[in-house]
């Protein structure tokens, strides 16, 4: 396969978090969480990843190595690849902000994932959940916020901490529609992310 599994650029060295829209890619993209990836790293000066590749039709980097799709192990070694690159140039510990989106019936605006603390303590998980309140407020908007509930997180984000180093830190952010919609987003998560950097 001829082209690059993701799109990534290290804006800044030091920084302690990076986001990441390993979804961003039609067709079955989680819609808008590129371009929100994209803002918040160029707003913050910090690294992001953004998918290049379809989960549905080339290779999920959310799934490990043998996931059933066509470039599954190239596609997951070349995106491991550049997270260790940027967790080489980032001040320790390293937070990976994965953004993905979720559809408006599952009841929340932001479901933090941490696969029940395995990939991320639930101390920085309970400050991301009160900095997206208290934050939101300021946009005259109210989340609904929970952690590990529906969507806490693939086994791979284990794998995926297990080889890079224990200063490492995954979190999952589900966003909902109606929240990837919404015109405050891409300030709302900046000024929540910058909190981290």
């Amino acid at each position: 396969m001829k082209k690059e599994f993701v799109i990534y650029e290290i804006l800044e060295e030091g920084k302690k978090v990076f986001v990441d829209a390993p979804h961003a890619k039609s067709p079955d993209a989680d819609q808008f969480t590129g371009e929100i990836a994209k803002a918040i790293a160029e707003n913050l000066k910090i690294p992001y990843i953004i998918s290049n590749v379809s989960r549905t039709t080339e290779a999920d980097l959310n799934r490990d190595f043998g996931y059933d799709r066509p470039y599954q192990d190239e596609a997951r070694r070349y995106y491991i690849d550049v997270i260790k690159k940027i967790y080489d140039v980032s001040k320790k510990p390293v937070l990976h902000m994965a953004l993905h989106g979720m559809k408006d019936s599952w009841g929340y605006d932001f479901i933090i994932g941490t696969k029940h603390g395995r990939i991320c303590d639930l101390e920085t998980a309970e400050k991301l959940k009160d900095l997206i309140l208290t934050k939101a407020k300021k946009f005259d908007l109210n989340p609904k916020v929970t952690i590990d509930k529906i969507f806490p997180g693939d086994n791979s984000l284990i794998s995926l901490k297990d080889e890079i180093e224990k200063d490492y830190k995954i979190i999952q952010l589900e966003i909902s529609r109606r929240f990837r919609t919404n015109p405050f987003i891409n300030n709302l998560l900046t000024e929540v992310i910058s909190e981290f950097v």
